[in-house]
């Protein structure tokens, strides 16, 4: 199993550097970019879903979660591939901006529902305390992205421009990533099992390339216009194939 993991990990991200190289940013490389990280986000989904069937205590629903949350990526890149690939717009176009603002909250909501788990009850079931953080939590997510990155981008009477309203969105984002890794230290000071306190450590490698490569990835496309198909979406593929052989390993 792990040799397998192995070879189409380095499968997929040489496929992604031969794309950049024979096909760049034109139409179809753009499709195939982000077919390949919709492929490596639900490689790293299918990954989560397996250590989850494996794991015992917290750990069980934490890998739920992320699986879900790694997962839903690939939704996000299979619209930028219709959109620039099949439509060749640029999804951050008036027409993609819902979308995207339904879809950019679910990765980091899911993350803060795994890390609002109690590591010192360490159950593999959901009490109604933890239902009621998820709601909280959901609610939270999108109205902060209704009130600071939609309604900015389209209200008339709030209107910011486009590619302001991006930005602001940008900087939400970065913000609550900034928030769910201090979250993840605290669960991981709180953890009394060592397995446990391993988990939310292995988490913060990934959610520190979350922060800081994908935020500087977001940041180029929205600020210098980087279309798909160059080296940053790379970016994105590397960290999901970093999760499927964590969560491989578990």
């Amino acid at each position: 199993m792990a040799r397998k993991l192995a070879i189409l990990v380095i499968g997929i991200a040489g496929l992604h550097v031969c794309e950049v190289v024979a096909l760049g940013t034109t139409p179809l490389g753009a499709s195939v970019a982000k077919l390949l990280g919709a492929l490596a986000s639900a490689l790293a989904g299918g990954m989560c879903f397996g250590a989850f069937r494996r794991a015992r205590g917290v750990s069980r629903p934490f890998w739920l979660l992320v699986g879900i949350g790694v997962a839903s990526e690939s939704v996000i890149d299979l619209c930028f591939a219709y959109y620039e690939g099949w439509l060749h717009v640029a999804p951050t176009a008036v027409a993609g901006v819902l979308i995207l603002t339904l879809l950019r909250p679910m990765r980091p909501m899911f993350f803060a529902m795994a890390l609002f788990l109690d590591p010192k009850k360490d159950s593999s079931r959901l009490d109604l305390e933890a239902l009621i953080d998820f709601i909280q939590i959901i609610i939270v997510f999108f109205f902060t992205y209704l009130w600071l990155y939609y309604i900015p981008t389209h209200s008339p009477g709030r209107s910011v421009g486009l590619a302001a309203g991006l930005l602001q969105g940008l900087w939400v984002e970065l913000t609550q990533r900034v928030a769910i890794i201090g979250l993840a230290i605290v669960q991981m000071a709180r953890a009394s099992r060592p397995q446990v306190r391993a988990l939310y450590r292995n988490f913060l490698f990934y959610l520190a390339w979350y922060l800081c490569a994908e935020g500087v990835a977001v940041y180029f496309w929205i600020v210098r216009n980087v279309p798909s198909g160059t080296l940053l979406d790379l970016v994105w593929t590397l960290g999901f194939l970093g999760v499927a052989v964590w969560a491989g390993g578990w």
